[in-house]
């Protein structure tokens, strides 16, 4: 079998006897390697460099430490026929997959014990506005009249120590806004 592009090579050696026609096998001539050296580039520039042969679900990248640890991208959800890029900022940083990017979002939403973590805040119908015990907050909020759905008390703003009421108790009246821990 002619292996005419990358991913027809065999991962046992002596499988792989000819690069695109060219014989490598055991007594081929040393003139036949000079074509077949040429070939294995041209194929390694249509897979790595004008992506004319992509490489099919094989390219693993594994931690340079320990290479079990390892990464595959998969096209799988991308429409036939479609070419999708992903583009890199020009800085490092992590990989989140959707679900790591939700988890780690509702964690800075609900983990409210450290500072720079958002809460939401609202007091029920005719209840008072607390900021959430410990540290000291900074919080947004306004209040509407639940019957008539109009604007109680504009939006207003406070630095404050956790556990200070922001709005009093009003019949009718619901607050709502939101938190962010300072300290």
């Amino acid at each position: 079998m002619s292996r005419d592009r990358l991913i027809e090579a065999s991962a046992v050696a002596g499988d792989n006897t000819d690069i695109g026609g060219n014989s490598i096998a055991e007594g081929a001539p040393s003139s036949a390697w000079n074509d077949a050296l040429r070939e294995l580039y041209a194929q390694a520039g249509r897979a790595f460099v004008t992506g004319a042969d992509p490489i099919l679900d094989v390219m693993t990248l594994a931690d340079p430490a320990d290479n079990s640890r390892r990464v595959r991208f998969d096209a799988g959800n991308v429409s036939a026929g479609a070419t999708r890029v992903l583009s890199a900022p020009n800085t490092n940083g992590t990989i989140l997959t959707a679900e790591t990017a939700a988890a780690s979002f509702l964690a800075i939403l609900t983990n409210v014990a450290q500072p720079g973590q958002f809460q939401a805040i609202g007091g029920g119908l005719g209840t008072a506005l607390v900021l959430p015990s410990g540290g000291t907050w900074a919080a947004a909020w306004f209040g509407y009249r639940v019957s008539t759905l109009t604007i109680h008390a504009a939006f207003s703003t406070q630095i404050a120590a956790g556990g200070t009421e922001l709005a009093v108790a009003t019949p009718d009246v619901a607050w709502t806004g939101f938190a962010v821990r300072l300290t």
